[in-house]
């Protein structure tokens, strides 16, 4: 069943037999599959410039439109398989796209090769990844989103079997940049990006009922920042219990006098917030209201 969000251009449906033949590309990431499992397929490597020497680390473009509907199925059933084998998604992303499969596979190097103007460094965004995509749908803006699409008309990455987030270029015009970049303020959510989803993870174990929204992601990277910049926790296991708390107790929990002082005296260097908080004989309880 066809789930709307908020805007017109992201929806969420299942893959099924039929919507993946309406795609005309699919990414695969080689490292998470043996070779076998895609050199007999048409495909492409998705290498920027700066990394040709290191093109096993990259992605691979599948060009679906050169298989007939019986190769198409049987792919079908290798992604269906070993998701149920493995709890593996056997693509990253599915493509919907009318440009050939060298234009798209060089779109997408072009748009992972970025420039971080703040470490002043190149670094890689992996634009194929679902882990990474699912937070751009928040961090970027729609002239953003229109860059990173280029010539793609629909991109899909993977949420929770079966379900998939579809996402749609707005827009026939080619006012968009063709490169997509960041902000200094993007960079540094998209560098917390593999601290925020451990926090998801273990959130979602701690919090069986959570929301999986792009709010919850959001609030998450607030607390992320709250606690590195208010209250100085420098190491990451400190401000994962931070959020935690936060989400189990309310965030007035750590205007608490006992709690508070415990966070002044790891931010002081005496100890690890997480050691300070295992001393506690108290347990933390819900604020009244929280």
């Amino acid at each position: 069943m066809l789930e709307r969000w908020e805007r017109r251009d992201v929806q969420r449906w299942p893959i099924t037999e039929n919507t993946f033949l309406e795609y005309d590309f699919a990414v695969v990431n080689p490292i998470q599959l043996d070779d076998a499992g895609w050199e007999d397929l048409p495909n492409l490597p998705i290498v920027p410039s700066r990394y040709q020497s290191q093109a096993q680390l990259f992605p691979r473009l599948i060009d679906l439109g050169q298989l007939d509907r019986h190769a198409r199925m049987d792919l079908f059933e290798r992604h269906v398989s070993l998701h149920s084998f493995a709890q593996v998604f056997y693509f990253c992303v599915l493509l919907k796209s009318a440009a050939p499969a060298v234009g798209v596979a060089g779109h997408l190097a072009r748009q992972m090769q970025q420039y971080d103007t703040v470490r002043r460094m190149h670094d890689v965004v992996r634009v194929h990844d679902a882990r990474v995509l699912q937070h751009l749908d928040w961090i970027l803006s729609g002239e953003q989103w229109e860059a990173l699409l280029g010539p793609i008309d629909r991109l899909a990455w993977p949420q929770e079997c079966p379900i998939w987030t579809h996402r749609e270029k707005t827009s026939l015009a080619t006012t968009a940049p063709s490169h997509l970049t960041f902000s200094a303020d993007q960079w540094r959510q998209i560098l917390r990006l593999s601290e925020l989803n451990q926090c998801l993870a273990r959130l979602g174990r701690l919090i069986p009922d959570l929301e999986k929204s792009n709010s919850t992601a959001q609030k998450v990277d607030r607390l992320l920042v709250k606690a590195l910049q208010t209250y100085g926790l420098r190491d990451r296991r400190d401000r994962a219990l931070f959020v935690e708390q936060a989400f189990q107790f309310g965030e007035g929990i750590h205007e608490q006098q006992e709690v508070r002082r415990k966070l002044e005296r790891a931010c002081e260097g005496e100890a690890s917030y997480v050691g300070l908080c295992a001393e506690m004989t108290t347990p933390l309880r819900p604020l009244a209201g929280a």
